[in-house]
């Protein structure tokens, strides 16, 4: 595991990365995949659509890509001064397939399928800044889903 340590005040990069907010009980949860898990994400919210979930395309929002100086992380006062943490994709796989299966009481991401693509290594979990969402429209595809920054809701149930 490494510490990332602010160098200088440098303006951090942007770069856009389709992604899928999961607006959930448990707190919002935002999911980033590469081209080789497109396949997976695709089949994931096909199943949401099916479910009767929306998705709305959102105005993008641009993550800051941190590429300042590296140091092997030491002490865990490190991380007070850090303004991100690398961990290799070993650990992390090693960290989240040790995660027990969701259940009533333990669920973490607030769904079974979103937890499962996270849990696969098909999607990964990322940190947005908090800002305003901003829909656009409603999504008419998977597909399109897939294309942009999107907002996944839940169906209207009563009870």
């Amino acid at each position: 595991m490494q510490a990332i340590e602010q160098a200088a005040p440098a303006a951090p990069t942007q770069q856009f990365q389709p992604g899928i907010t999961w607006l959930n009980m448990s707190g919002d949860v935002t999911i980033t995949w590469d081209d080789s898990n497109r396949e997976a994400i695709l089949e994931l919210v096909r199943q949401k659509l099916k479910q009767g979930y929306a998705f709305f395309i959102i105005t993008p929002r641009f993550l800051p890509m941190f590429g300042n100086k590296q140091v092997k992380l030491t002490d865990p006062a490190q991380l007070d001064k850090a303004v991100g943490v690398v961990v290799a994709d070993d650990q992390v796989a090693d960290i989240v397939g040790k995660l027990a299966p969701a259940t009533a009481q333990t669920k973490r991401l607030g769904d079974d399928d979103v937890e499962r693509v996270v849990r696969n290594g098909q999607a990964e979990l990322a940190n947005v800044p908090k800002a305003k969402l901003e829909t656009t429209r409603r999504a008419a595809s998977a597909e399109e889903v897939l294309q942009h920054q999107s907002v996944a809701v839940r169906p209207i149930s009563g009870g």
